[in-house]
């Protein structure tokens, strides 16, 4: 008994009938007759009864098309979990990434990656760089992408383009209008103005040193932790909201403006991540491998 004797009895079962069963399966009534014979033989049972033509399933057969069913699926299954484990060609990617780079990075790579390997199939979760980080951790997720600093001892990763900040200015504020013809703005410039700050206590910490490099302190009214939140303040005039500049392409330009911060200028790190000796799928790897590869290019750029 194999595959094939199993997948042959499923079909009659379906069709009580040998003839419409050989025609679903391409074969011709004899040979596929004497299967189920050889069958009913090899087991030492009667697995369908004869009226008039038509086969109906006795206990025996009912109980057989239940394995049968069990088996096919379980081979289903671990074919599918050997071609995602060991040739990438399908399979599901998770993936934690931080809002700005889920908006600029992300949606690049899985296209470009999905043409290479269309059969893969990715999760995508949009959180804070520590919550990511404790998803990877807990193994509810593949691969992350966040911004530094990650604790090395316990994760590999791929250093991403450094990312430098911008404003995003509402119209009301005469700064938007200053320079219209440049993109960029003096950090001098936003000394006595409201800000808006990411929540993440490193970015804040990274702004007040970035403050004082200029002799004065940020006048910060609110922490986001989600760009939409930003904005929404923002287009209400609370004040300016500073980010990364690779948020800009989520950014709306209809209620305010955008400028790069400089003199001096400041940038932020981000890394893609993946857990220590974690037995990650091919698809995974292949995915991670892709990035590096993505990445490696752009330095040479």
């Amino acid at each position: 008994m194999d595959i094939r004797d199993m997948n042959y009895f499923l079909q009659i079962a379906e069709y009580e009938n040998i003839s419409k069963a050989a025609e679903q399966l391409h074969i011709s009534q004899p040979p596929l007759s004497r299967q189920l014979k050889k069958l009913e033989e090899e087991l030492g049972v009667e697995l369908f009864t004869r009226d008039n033509g038509r086969l109906q399933l006795t206990e025996a057969g009912y109980y057989f098309k239940e394995r049968a069913q069990e088996v096919l699926a379980l081979v289903e299954k671990t074919k599918g979990e050997m071609d995602e484990k060991y040739n990438g060609h399908s399979g599901k990617i998770r993936i934690g990434t931080i809002e700005t780079l889920s908006a600029e990075k992300l949606p690049k790579w899985i296209a470009e990656f999905h043409e290479l390997y269309p059969d893969v199939r990715y999760q995508i979760v949009n959180n804070n760089s520590e919550e990511i980080v404790r998803m990877l951790d807990k193994g509810l997720l593949d691969v992350g992408i966040v911004r530094e600093p990650v604790n090395s001892q316990y994760f590999e990763k791929i250093r991403l383009q450094e990312d430098s900040w911008i404003a995003y200015i509402p119209n009301r504020n005469p700064l938007s209008q200053k320079n219209r013809r440049t993109i960029e703005i003096e950090l001098a410039d936003l000394k006595d103005e409201p800000l808006i700050l990411p929540s993440r206590g490193i970015h804040e910490r990274q702004i007040m040193t970035w403050f004082e490099m200029i002799g004065t302190e940020p006048r910060i009214i609110c922490w986001y932790s989600s760009l939409v939140n930003g904005m929404a303040l923002v287009k209400n005039g609370l004040g300016i909201m500073l980010c990364p500049k690779s948020a800009q392409s989520i950014l709306d330009y209809s209620c305010a403006a955008v400028k790069e911060i400089v003199n001096p200028t400041m940038t932020t790190g981000s890394v893609i991540i993946w857990k220590n000796f974690h037995n990650l799928s091919e698809a995974t790897r292949r995915f991670i491998d892709f990035v590096k590869d993505k990445e490696a290019r752009n330095e040479i750029k």
